[in-house]
């Protein structure tokens, strides 16, 4: 194993060290994009449909569903809204599950265009492509939110789409809408610590979740396009 980096991309926005953070965007994005394609091409090549650490997350009861039920306490609502994330499919492909801004490393001899490493590869699975996107833009659209405007979702969503040979379609855009509610779902527990939020930013983010979700659960486009990942919609 060799050094790839001493400051994540979360770290260097959170500093406002002086990069071209819509350039970052875009280049992660566009790898992204030529990775996924290129999965799909691939097929498993050995990985599972779902990494085995990540079975008690996925399964049915298991923690995927009490973070939907947190959210949308009403049972029938949550159980739609489970349903329909079940049932909406984006292609599958090489998948890092943790794949967000904390786990890219930037090379200290970059200068201003550092290189880029993508680390965190535990949890590997042959699994959604909407589900590395939505982790990606929750943390992405938490940092813009708290530190600025910067450009930087924007350009990864615009360059991943631009990249992705046709991946995006309409179950891919509401899967994605689900996944972000998710995501901003279970990491709002950990927010404060992970990311400074106060408790006034968790709850607007939890609101903003449930609109997730049932943006997706209900493919409200409007909605979507009119959201934070509303670029990826092109």
């Amino acid at each position: 194993m060799s050094w790839a980096g001493d400051v994540n991309l979360l770290e260097a926005f959170a500093r406002s060290l002086p990069l071209d953070y819509a350039d970052v965007g875009a280049r992660i994005g566009r790898w992204l994009g030529h990775l996924q394609t290129a999965g799909v091409k691939t097929g498993p090549a050995g990985f599972d449909p779902v990494n085995p650490e990540l079975g008690r997350f996925y399964n049915p009861g298991g923690y995927l569903d009490k973070l939907v039920e947190s959210a949308i306490p009403d049972p029938a609502e949550s159980a739609a809204v489970l349903r329909s994330m079940r049932a909406t499919q984006s292609v599958r492909t090489l998948t890092a599950w943790d794949f967000r801004p904390m786990n890219t490393l930037l090379s200290s001899a970059g200068g201003p265009r550092p290189a880029l490493y993508v680390v965190d590869w535990e949890l590997a699975q042959f699994g959604e492509a909407a589900g590395d996107v939505a982790m990606w833009a929750v943390e992405a659209m938490v940092l813009e939110h708290k530190h600025g405007n910067r450009g930087m979702l924007d350009a990864f969503l615009r360059a991943y789409r631009a990249n992705s040979g046709g991946i995006v379609d309409e179950a891919f855009e509401a899967k994605a809408g689900m996944l972000t509610g998710l995501m901003l779902t279970y990491f709002m527990r950990i927010a404060p610590r992970l990311w400074g939020s106060t408790d006034d930013e968790v709850a607007l983010w939890r609101r903003r979740a449930v609109e997730y979700l049932r943006a997706g659960a209900n493919r409200d486009m409007k909605f979507l396009r009119s959201s934070e990942i509303g670029v990826l919609m092109g």
